[in-house]
């Protein structure tokens, strides 16, 4: 998991930092129509669909800087970090309407131009993310032993 979201803060933050330099009207308008599917997902209280739609976000992130072999590699883990999100939802998130303004808040950073504080915050996504995660699988299980 540890590696898995050091690769993601690599790739991500670069398309991050590219999306935010380019500011380009149309990748914006992609990205806000991702995030109105995670404001749906969210409504539905399903943590699946949650999943589904942030991941969904973040690929987009990816695929709009146009570099195939970064998208490729993103999409290579997908399919496991859609499982790893949806246990997050399941154990973090009291109100799924969390991730949605947490991704609105990373949406706003891109828009704003500011790539360092893109970036920055980003980062900070993933690390919290990367934690719990890290965190959830260590922990000693109350199980036989």
């Amino acid at each position: 998991i540890a590696e898995i979201y050091e690769l993601r803060a690599a790739i991500e933050t670069r398309a991050v930092r590219i999306l935010t330099e380019r500011r380009d009207p149309e990748c914006l308008a992609c990205l806000h129509e991702a995030l109105e599917t995670i404001e749906r997902a969210a409504a539905t209280a399903d943590p699946r669909e949650a999943a589904r739609a942030d991941i969904a976000f973040h690929g987009e992130v990816c695929r709009l800087i146009e570099n195939g072999r970064l998208y490729r590699v993103f999409t290579t883990h997908a399919e496991l970090l859609q499982s790893l999100l949806r246990l997050e939802n399941e154990i973090f998130y009291e109100n799924l309407g969390e991730i949605t303004n947490e991704h609105r808040e990373l949406l706003g950073a891109i828009e704003a131009g500011d790539a360092a504080q893109a970036v920055e915050l980003w980062s900070a996504h993933l690390e919290r993310t990367k934690r719990r995660l890290v965190g959830l699988v260590s922990a000693p299980s109350g199980g036989d032993t």
